[in-house]
């Protein structure tokens, strides 16, 4: 059965990660049945359990992200910004607007944008209205006002927009992404979602001394 169990999990593309935790949940159960005697046989017995590998992350170096910045357009700029200033997700940036500077030190996320359907989606691990407050480094906020005095926002305070479409999707940031680096010179495999990374690596000193 738990054999069926993880492959089913296989067929289904389910991701290594998530595999791992359902194992985890699945064998804590299992195994506890099994010490009060409600299962006689050990159900783990000669079970091979879905192995997670984390894949490596390549961090970008500062000079990197200055590079990418100046290579790129004033959109991926912003867009470069706010993941490594304020750790946001891909579709969270997506979102850029003026109106979530709730603060002068807070940035409100409150959605994201379905980088497939470019629709407006409720954020990931949140209920439909919930929201959550990131710090708002005194650069982001700086280049968030550049960027609307410079190319403006749409009526609901939007900033990131194409030509044919509202909102950016994956499309829009992986050509960008990708042209800004060929002429950055960037050979590394750098990703959007390493400006996460870095951001969350800034914060370890952080976190250290306080």
């Amino acid at each position: 059965m738990v054999d069926d169990f993880i492959m089913s999990m296989d067929e289904s593309k389910v991701g290594q990660a998530t595999q791992q935790n359902a194992f985890d949940t699945l064998k804590k159960i299992l195994l506890d049945a099994h010490r009060r005697g409600g299962i006689i046989d050990d159900p783990f017995a000669g079970v091979i359990p879905p192995e997670y590998i984390p894949r490596q992350i390549t961090i970008p170096t500062p000079d990197e992200i200055h590079a990418l910045k100046a290579a790129g357009s004033d959109g991926l700029a912003l867009f470069i910004v706010l993941m490594r200033g304020c750790g946001l997700r891909n579709g969270e940036a997506f979102t850029a607007n003026i109106n979530r500077m709730v603060a002068d030190d807070v940035y409100r996320v409150t959605e994201q944008i379905d980088g497939v359907k470019r629709v407006r989606a409720r954020l990931k691990h949140r209920r439909p209205g919930e929201s959550r407050e990131t710090p708002l480094p005194a650069t982001v906020r700086e280049s968030l006002l550049r960027y609307e005095k410079q190319h403006g926002t749409d009526e609901e305070g939007y900033f990131l927009r194409t030509q044919r479409s509202p909102y950016w999707a994956h499309t829009t940031l992986d050509y960008q992404w990708n042209a800004a680096k060929k002429r950055a010179g960037i050979t590394r495999k750098l990703n959007p979602y390493s400006l996460r990374h870095f951001f969350a690596s800034m914060l370890v000193p952080w976190h250290t001394h306080h």
